[in-house]
């Protein structure tokens, strides 16, 4: 669980620093009162570029990463076709959308660099061992 929060706050703080103050996320900063804190930080990180990649493919791979990590944490001592469907939902959702961009299915714009950077997120995912199951997450 601690990784998926981490990849979620990282991806989230990216767009926080880095993207358009136009986004949803900056409206719940205002909700929150963190609106004038956040425009300091982000006049300091405006001194700092971020590669390309960074800013745009690495927050839909730690959404991914997040995503699918926590489905596994959930089904890890879950069998059979439910366990592969909820496990495999943020997998398709992530790279399922990239796809659907690149054909006009899905609005947005495709980018190669974000299907790599969810694919990466994905496998990522897959390779760690989740420490904690459904039960657990009931206590």
């Amino acid at each position: 669980m601690t990784l998926s929060i981490l990849a979620l706050v990282a991806g989230g703080l990216v767009y926080l620093l880095w993207r358009s103050p136009t986004l949803w996320m900056f409206g719940w900063c205002e909700v929150l009162g963190l609106g004038r804190h956040l425009a300091s930080l982000r006049v300091v990180a405006e001194l700092h570029e971020p590669p390309r990649w960074l800013l745009y493919s690495f927050p839909d791979g730690a959404w991914a990463f997040a995503g699918t990590v926590v489905m596994r944490g959930i089904w890890a001592s879950g069998k059979g076709v439910m366990k592969a469907f909820w496990t495999s939902v943020i997998p398709i959702l992530a790279i399922g959308s990239e796809i659907g961009q690149r054909f006009g299915f899905v609005p947005g714009g495709y980018d190669f660099n974000d299907l790599v950077a969810c694919l990466a997120a994905v496998a990522l995912a897959f390779l760690i061992q989740p420490t904690y199951t459904s039960h657990d997450i009931a206590k």
